[in-house]
């Protein structure tokens, strides 16, 4: 996944890179979303839309270029709940809901990168 985005954002002329640690928030979201699991072995409701591996190249490539156009040149937190809040919103609006849900149950209290990703929770809320 890292490599297909990395490929599409130089494609585009841009040098920009999503962080390891932020590209190791999305992959595991994604898991935990498509299976409706959390790592914890609790249960979260899963997304209408498929939230397949292309799902998160396109999620990795519009969070860089969030950052590239509208920001500083480095991918965050808030660049990435954007991008998976129109990911969420493409079959479902419902699913906005249910992001919502997995930010409460899901984000809250993890650390790292996932914190700058809580902190971002207000744009789901918009």
């Amino acid at each position: 996944m890292q490599r297909q985005s990395d490929q599409l954002l130089a494609a585009a002329g841009l040098e920009v890179r999503l962080p390891d640690d932020l590209t190791d928030v999305l992959v595991a979201a994604f898991a935990e979303l498509r299976a409706g699991r959390l790592v914890s072995g609790e249960p979260v409701d899963q997304l209408s839309t498929a939230m397949s591996t292309a799902e998160a190249v396109s999620v990795a490539v519009s969070t860089g270029l969030a950052a590239a156009w509208f920001g500083d040149g480095a991918p965050n937190g808030t660049h990435l709940v954007e991008a998976m809040i129109g990911t969420a919103l493409k079959d479902n609006t419902e699913d906005l809901s249910r992001l919502r849900g997995y930010f409460a149950r899901g984000v809250k209290g993890r650390a790292g990168r996932w914190r700058e990703v809580y902190a971002a929770q207000d744009r789901i809320l918009q």
